[in-house]
């Protein structure tokens, strides 16, 4: 990976100190782009823009899935916008699917992780907080350093009707 032209790390919120791509380019000089996980619309299409500007070609197949999936989210809507959703589980994973969520109608009432992250709060609080209120949802929580007693209470409370994470929920 040392003489790599470009480090893509699909992670926003893994520590610095451990940063793959940031040894590299410290160490090496190697350029790094860190970018959330591809997942929905706006994070993928960021992806294969990013790959694009990086000397790849978008295939044409790919275009049409794109408006596949485009087509399938304006169906879907009417069946998601009842969802009230509680995502839990390690930061990078629940900021993914709480925009998952968000594009297609899903509110995420509950967003959860037990890892210490204060930095997952900002970046997906005006999102929450305006997909609950175009949906009329309610309140809201985003949670860093929580427990599954406190996201089941906390899910109670919100009315949650789907859960979103690992099976250890």
């Amino acid at each position: 990976m040392a003489g790599a032209r470009h480090t893509i790390e699909l992670s926003l919120f893994n520590d610095d100190r451990f940063s793959p791509g940031g040894y590299l380019q410290e160490k090496y000089g190697v350029p790094l782009t860190k970018m959330a996980m591809p997942v929905g619309i706006r994070d993928t299409d960021a992806f294969v823009d990013l790959l694009v500007s990086l000397g790849g070609t978008k295939p044409q197949a790919l275009i049409s899935e794109r408006g596949r999936y485009i087509d399938a989210m304006i169906d879907n809507h009417k069946y998601c916008a009842e969802g009230r959703a509680a995502i839990f589980g390690e930061p990078d994973f629940v900021y993914s699917m709480t925009r998952l969520c968000c594009e297609n109608g899903t509110v995420p009432v509950g967003v959860f992780t037990g890892s210490v992250c204060p930095s997952l709060k900002p970046a997906l609080e005006c999102e929450v907080k305006t997909a609950a209120d175009n949906l009329l949802a309610g309140e809201t929580v985003i949670l860093d350093d929580c427990d599954f007693d406190r996201m089941e209470h906390e899910s109670e409370r919100l009315g949650v009707n789907v859960l979103i994470g690992s099976s250890d929920g």
